[in-house]
């Protein structure tokens, strides 16, 4: 067995060790990430492997324990696509370092000023919902949490990441404004990795083999 298959091996079994210490502990150490250098891998190896790391704990779990990991990746990438960018600032913006999300999102708006995914997201961070949506989701409470998503939903016929569906806090509530397709949509609140129905909507359904709450967009 090469060299790179020994250290995937290892690697799913560091995967499942970070998720038990996650368990137990609650948090994760950076220093994880020395393990990769035991294999004396090339960057680009190591590179790899950060890769696909990274997408499920960040973007899949919310695991934003995890973001040394992404960190570590991007100082290395020359080119990196926009959805991976929005991902750092919005792990920024939950790990409560809003005035750096803020700051890094703006650093690249500068030099991309036609990128409207950026701009959404900008905007979204500063409270201001973009034009053309039709329905506000609000969660009263859970002034602690760190972070609120909308996991769900469908938007331009995808089911969209959570992590890209993320609240505001605005004062005693968590306010979000999206635009969804006509028809039946499925959704629940998602705050510091824990799936919490809407107190305000009763009707739910199973969905994806877990219960949602339902709602019906009229045309």
């Amino acid at each position: 067995m090469g060299k790179f298959r020994v250290c995937i091996v290892k690697l799913l079994t560091f995967c499942i060790r970070y998720q038990w210490d996650k368990i137990a502990h609650g948090s994760i150490d950076a220093l994880y990430l020395e393990k990769l250098d035991n294999f004396n891998l090339t960057e680009e190896r190591k590179n790899e492997i950060l890769q696909m790391v990274f997408p499920d704990l960040i973007v899949i779990e919310c695991d934003f324990n995890a973001y040394p990991i992404l960190e570590t990746w991007l100082k290395t990438q020359k080119e990196v696509i926009a959805f991976f960018y929005v991902t750092n600032v919005i792990a920024l913006y939950c790990l409560d370092r809003k005035k750096e999300a803020l700051e890094v999102l703006n650093s690249y708006l500068i030099q991309n000023l036609e990128n409207t995914f950026f701009k959404r997201y900008y905007s979204r961070m500063q409270g201001i919902f973009e034009d053309g949506t039709n329905i506000r989701f609000e969660l009263n409470g859970y002034n602690d949490a760190s972070y609120v998503f909308i996991d769900g939903l469908t938007i331009n016929g995808l089911t969209d990441y959570k992590l890209l569906n993320f609240l505001i806090k605005e004062e005693d509530q968590w306010v979000g404004e999206f635009k969804l397709p006509p028809g039946e949509n499925y959704y629940i609140f998602y705050v510091d990795g824990k799936r919490v129905f809407d107190p305000n909507n009763s009707v739910t359904e199973i969905k994806y083999g877990l219960e949602y709450n339902k709602i019906v967009i009229q045309e």
